[in-house]
């Protein structure tokens, strides 16, 4: 085949390709990009209508390096003053701060933007400024409050880092009142207080991020979203391992929220569910809690003020800790409380679980006959619908055990306790003040007391005595707070 001029250009064209590709000089680093670039992918704000408004606000004396660019013009330090933008100008920002754009809790800075302006890029060019494209890291509190209060703010930016430090997101778009939509958030590692109140106050938020990670950080997720009254469908939470407060106030004062997401983990730690759905008010359906071990304060006003919620979850667990369900039900809507089969009590483990529940018609049995603390202490406070009161068979009291356990239950008629010795600081404190103006009181026949009034049988009941139904063990026989048998040694 005859060599032509044109085949020689295209051969000679393939073997500088070649040798190119050989030497090196023709890799393609896809972490390379050209200046003009990376000043595209630097974060950027851009304003949505005239005189919108852009500044940085530093507390405790904290400077971060900034530096900026309007439109297409140069780079130049920035002195934090506001700047006036006009519709359609954007402004771009990197810096070098490797430690962190703010450092502590009282040492950070915030990037404030008043009218309309919507927000892109990587935000990971505060911190990197040379080589932020190829970083995946934030130290801890470096992104700590940065939009807090940022009323403009319309979008956010990207979030692409993926290993977290503590507190490095907390507040960050804490007030964020007009922001919609939620950044990806990749990371599947967490750190303590990571995401603290990164939402909180959005009250425009309807889109929120996958949450992949499965093993939890202290304080990781705490109120992330509390207030964001738009929101209607919450995350799916996957974590099989918790820590304290992960999930403390996540989803507080939520009020769209209607069902909410499965909570497989059955290790519990202390406050790990303290207040998640606190005033979920729309909530209807609860996830299954199939912990059988509790630890301190786990589900501490979990679902209190959930007033939509009529049908509780099951709770299984037999091993109980400190206020494990104190506030857990507090004003919520629930109609038939969910059995508590515990024998072994711990300080406070009941306290105030219904209080409030006026919709209430029915308690769960109460089968201890030895208590603990203040186990009881305000546990039906004004449940005004409960007619009969669960059977109590205990024969001694400890201090503050029945504390205004009945207190304003002004529909309860009926009590059988089996109480002989009632010497106990406060255990009868004010139980029964507001109760239905006449009942029936049944009494172990050992007990010598008889004190009339709110700290013992309400007045103008008929009292009636029991002997072997209170001192011997008991088996329940059906769904009431009745049904229940002795069993003879």
């Amino acid at each position: 085949m005859e060599i032509t001029k044109e085949l020689w250009g295209k051969g000679l064209l393939l073997t500088i390709v070649v040798a190119l590709f050989l030497s090196g000089c023709g890799k393609i680093n896809i972490d390379t990009a050209p200046v003009a670039d990376l000043d595209e992918m630097c974060l950027h704000f851009t304003a949505l209508e005239n005189n919108s408004v852009i500044l940085i606000v530093n507390h405790g004396g904290n400077k971060p390096d900034v530096k900026i660019k309007l439109d297409k013009g140069p780079w130049q330090q920035w002195d934090y003053s506001r700047k006036v933008l006009g519709k359609g100008q954007t402004i771009y920002m990197k810096g070098d701060n490797p430690n962190g754009f703010s450092k502590e809790r009282a040492i950070f800075s915030q990037i404030a933007t008043i009218g309309k302006i919507s927000s892109s890029g990587n935000i990971l060019s505060l911190l990197y400024e040379k080589d932020f494209n190829k970083r995946t890291s934030v130290p801890e509190y470096g992104l700590y409050n940065i939009f807090n209060g940022s009323y403009g703010l319309v979008s956010a930016p990207d979030l692409p880092a993926t290993e977290l430090a503590k507190a490095c997101y907390a507040g960050m778009f804490m007030g964020c009142k007009a922001l919609e939509k939620a950044p990806e958030l990749p990371s599947k590692e967490l750190a303590d207080s990571c995401y603290y109140a990164m939402f909180d106050g959005c009250i425009s938020l309807k889109t929120v991020p996958v949450l992949p990670a499965t093993r939890m950080k202290e304080s990781c997720y705490s109120y992330m979203f509390w207030g964001c009254e738009s929101i209607t469908t919450a995350p799916e939470l996957p974590a099989t391992t918790l820590a304290n407060s992960c999930y403390a106030g996540m989803f507080k004062d939520c009020v769209k929220i209607v069902k909410a997401p499965e909570l497989p983990a059955t290790t519990m730690f202390e406050n790990c569910y303290h207040g998640m759905f606190w005033h979920c008010s729309s909530l209807s359906h609860a996830p299954a809690l199939p912990a059988t071990k509790l630890e301190k304060l786990c589900y501490s006003s979990m679902f209190g003020r959930c007033s939509s919620l009529k049908t509780p979850p099951r709770l299984p667990a037999t091993q109980l800790a400190d206020g494990c369900y104190f506030f857990m039900f507090q004003g919520s809507g629930i109609e038939e409380a969910p059995d508590l089969p515990a024998t072994e009590l711990e300080s406070s483990c009941y306290s105030t679980m219904f209080a409030y529940c006026s919709a209430l018609k029915k308690a769960p049995a109460l089968p201890s006959a030895t208590l603990a603390t203040s186990c009881y202490y305000n546990m039906f406070k004004d449940c005004t619908n409960l007619e009969t009161a669960p059977v109590l068979p205990a024969t001694t009291l400890v201090t503050g055990c029945y504390r205004e356990m009945f207190n304003g239950c002004a529909s309860l008629k009926f009590i059988k306790m089996g109480a002989i010795d009632i010497s106990a600081k406060n255990c009868l404190l004010n139980w029964t003040e507001g109760v239905a103006s006449e009942g029936t009181f049944i009494k172990n026949e050992k007990a010598e007391w008889d004190i009339r009034g709110y700290d013992g049988i309400p007045f103008n009941w008929t009292v009636s005595e029991a002997s072997e139904f209170f001192s011997c063990p008991l088996i329940r026989t059906g769904r009431s707070a009745h049904d229940y048998i002795c069993i003879k040694h």
